[in-house]
């Protein structure tokens, strides 16, 4: 999610003048969780970049891959009314079991 935000403000609204609107959503789609991040900068295809091919989207595309095959994807595309809608999908997944570390204290005496 990280990386989607930062191309929000770097390259959305941080090219324009004025407010800046960035909306953050996250939806289950049946077997999927959909992450949704939205800006109202120039959009996709306003930079020397193509639209989805920057280093950061290209990263994360690879760490998804790696991670999910094909069952993750990355989406950029132009929102409707302006700005940049860009979307990352991964299949939904519950945890059966969640392994918790506590540290120990660090430096005390008995």
């Amino acid at each position: 999610l990280q990386p989607l935000v930062e191309n929000a403000i770097v390259h959305g609204f941080g090219r324009i003048t004025g407010r800046g609107v960035l909306e953050i959503s996250a939806r289950r789609d049946g077997a999927s969780l959909v992450l949704r991040v939205r800006d109202n900068g120039p959009g996709p295809g306003a930079t020397a970049t193509a639209p989805g091919l920057g280093i950061g989207l290209g990263n994360l595309r690879s760490r998804l891959a790696r991670l999910h095959g094909d069952a993750a994807d990355v989406a950029v595309v132009p929102a409707p009314g302006g700005g940049c809608d860009a979307t990352i999908t991964l299949p939904w997944e519950v945890a059966t079991e969640v392994a918790v570390r506590v540290p120990q204290p660090v430096g005390v005496l008995p």
